[in-house]
C-alpha cells in the first residue's frame, strides 16, 4: 500500500497562523503518519502548542523509523495513544513555559501494514474517500456536534451553529489525554484517498455542502492549493486559519483472470515441450 500526500495552509485573515502540519513517509517501511494541529490560547498559546505536536511528531518520526531499521518490533494499535498522550504532555509543557493557555485540536492518521490508524480530539476532521464517496468522517467534539446527535440540528446546519468553535476535546489539559481512536483493516481495498482538515478548511466548505471531489489523476498540491484558496475566500473578512493534508493510497495490482489463464496455458505448453524433448533425447519416440 503506497501513498503520495500533499498539505498547505493559510493565516486568513488572522495576524497568527496557529495550524501546524506533520507529516512524512518512508516507502522503505511502507509507513506513513499525518498530524494536523490547530492551536489554541491568548499570547501565542495556540501557535505554540501546534508548534510543540508537530515537533514532537518529527521526534517520534525519527524514532519509530530508526526502531525498524533496526528490525524492531512495531505495533500500529498502541502508537497514536503513546503519541497523543506525550504530545498532551508537550503542550501542557509549552503553556507553563510561555504562560499561555495553549490548546490544540489534533487529528492524526497513521499508515501501516495494509491498515489504517487515527484519532483526533476536537473539530479538526478527518474524511476517507473511496470512489469519490466519503466513506468515513470523524465526528467533531464539540457543541455543534452534540447538537447534531441529539437531532437539535441537521448536519447541514452545522457549520452555521452559533456555538459550533465549543469543543470538549483538546490537548493541553493536565488531567486527562482522550483521544478517539479507530482502526482501518486492509485499507487498500477500501479507501483511495484521506484528507485531514482544520475546521478553518472544512467549515466554510460545508456550509456549501461541499461534495468532495478528488480522483487519482488529480495532483494533489494543485488539489489542496485550489481547496485552501476556496475554502479562504469563502471564510471572507473572517477566515479562520487554514490547513489541509491529502494523501493518496495507492493499491496492488491484480493480474486479470485472462493473464492467469494464459500464464497457467503457456507453463503447461512449455511443460508438454519438455516432455517431447526429453523423450527425443532418451529415444522414447
Amino acid at each position: 500500500m503506497t501513498s503520495t500526500f500533499a498539505y498547505a495552509l493559510d493565516p486568513g485573515s488572522r495576524k497568527e497562523q496557529q495550524d501546524a502540519v506533520f507529516a512524512e513517509e518512508s516507502k522503505e517501511y511502507g509507513l506513513s503518519f499525518f498530524v494536523l494541529c490547530d492551536g489554541a490560547g491568548g499570547h501565542g498559546g495556540g501557535a505554540e502548542a501546534s508548534r510543540a505536536v508537530v515537533n514532537y511528531a518529527g521526534t517520534l518520526w525519527d524514532h519509530v523509523t530508526g526502531a525498524l531499521s533496526r528490525g524492531d518490533e512495531f505495533k500500529g494499535e498502541d502508537f497514536l495513544q503513546y503519541f497523543f498522550d506525550k504530545a498532551n504532555e508537550k503542550v501542557v509543557q509549552a503553556g507553563e513555559q510561555y504562560g499561555g493557555d495553549s490548546k490544540a485540536v489534533v487529528v492524526a492518521l497513521l499508515r501501516w501494514d495494509g491498515m489504517l490508524y487515527w484519532g483526533h480530539m476536537g473539530d479538526s476532521r478527518l474524511y476517507l474517500v473511496e470512489n469519490g464517496k466519503t466513506i468515513h468522517r470523524t465526528l467533531d467534539h464539540s457543541a455543534a456536534q452534540a447538537a447534531v446527535n441529539q437531532n437539535e440540528i441537521t448536519e447541514e446546519e452545522l457549520p452555521h451553529f452559533k456555538g459550533k468553535n465549543e469543543v470538549f476535546r483538546a490537548l493541553g489539559f493536565v488531567e486527562s489525554c482522550k483521544p478517539e481512536l479507530r482502526c482501518m483493516k486492509d485499507a487498500p481495498d477500501k479507501c483511495r484517498f484521506a484528507i485531514l482538515c482544520s475546521d478553518g478548511f472544512w467549515g466554510p466548505l460545508e456550509k456549501r455542502r461541499w461534495k468532495i471531489d478528488i480522483q487519482p489523476k488529480y495532483d494533489l498540491k494543485d488539489w489542496a492549493r485550489f481547496h485552501i484558496q476556496e475554502a479562504r475566500k469563502l471564510g471572507g473578512e473572517n477566515a479562520d486559519n487554514l490547513s489541509v493534508v491529502v494523501a493518496r493510497f495507492g493499491k496492488p495490482r491484480r493480474k486479470s483472470s485472462l493473464n492467469t489463464v494464459l500464464f497457467l496455458c503457456s507453463c503447461l505448453l512449455i511443460g508438454v515441450l519438455c516432455g517431447l524433448v526429453i523423450a527425443l533425447i532418451t529415444g522414447r519416440l
